[in-house]
């Protein structure tokens, strides 16, 4: 036993290492075909809202992929407006609680769409009193690799646009590699 050095000083046959932390959490980092099937999978995505919606449907990404903290297998966080509607994801309803009733007939008209796509519905939270309802839809790439995407509806919280604090966390932690490798292995023990 005993550290690699020290085996090759007394003439030990070489051991396997086990990867240092370091390697370990650069390793994290996506392989570009996690990423080419992520970016498939957006397209995939825009293409059934344009379908849905007409010219302006459009989905915007945000969480974990736009922070560059994402893992092979993270899932999209997808959002999209209602053509005509306001971009804001909570309405108030009359009673003074929210009223996702637009959100839900959204996501409703998304997945009655889906036929002739490589999506598959997964899941569907679509209930009453929901702040954020949503639809987890799986996409089948053509390289047999399977993406969760998350959809909701309304791209502004509270004034600011979905991603818009991504973003600000991307940027913070292209100034801090190794607070990024950090949030990697966090998200690793965490699952």
């Amino acid at each position: 036993g005993g550290p690699a050095w020290k085996r090759a000083a007394i003439g030990a046959a070489p051991v396997e290492e086990a990867p240092s932390l370091a390697s370990f959490a650069l390793g994290l980092a996506p392989s570009a075909a996690s990423d080419g099937a992520l970016a498939e999978t957006f397209a995939a995505a825009g293409a059934v809202l344009q379908q849905v919606f007409g010219t302006e449907g459009a989905a915007l990404p945000f969480g974990s992929i736009i922070q560059g903290v994402h893992l092979d297998g993270s899932d999209l966080d997808l959002a999209f407006d209602v053509p005509g509607s306001s971009p804001d994801a909570l309405e108030i309803g009359s009673n003074g609680k929210p009223d996702n009733t637009r959100q839900v007939a959204a996501l409703r008209r998304v997945t009655s769409g889906l036929r002739g796509s490589r999506f598959r519905v997964i899941e569907s939270r679509l209930y009453k009193h929901m702040k954020v309802p949503i639809i987890i839809l799986g996409y089948r790439c053509p390289s047999g690799s399977e993406i969760e995407a998350d959809f909701s509806v309304g791209t502004m919280f509270e004034g600011t646009q979905k991603g818009f604090t991504d973003r600000i966390v991307r940027r913070l932690l292209a100034h801090s590699p190794l607070a990024l490798h950090m949030v990697r292995l966090v998200k690793v023990w965490a699952k």
